[in-house]
């Protein structure tokens, strides 16, 4: 059962990692495209 919970919490962690790369990625395109745009 430990090595269950330990899964399930690197599983989180993993998931939230990548919505936040996920995030960032989105971000850095916009301003590009943004900057673009302007230009």
């Amino acid at each position: 059962m430990q090595h269950k919970s330990i899964f399930i919490e690197n599983c989180s962690i993993n998931y939230i990692t990548i919505l936040v790369t996920i995030n960032v990625l989105l971000r850095i395109l916009n301003l590009s495209s943004s900057t673009h745009q302007i230009a």
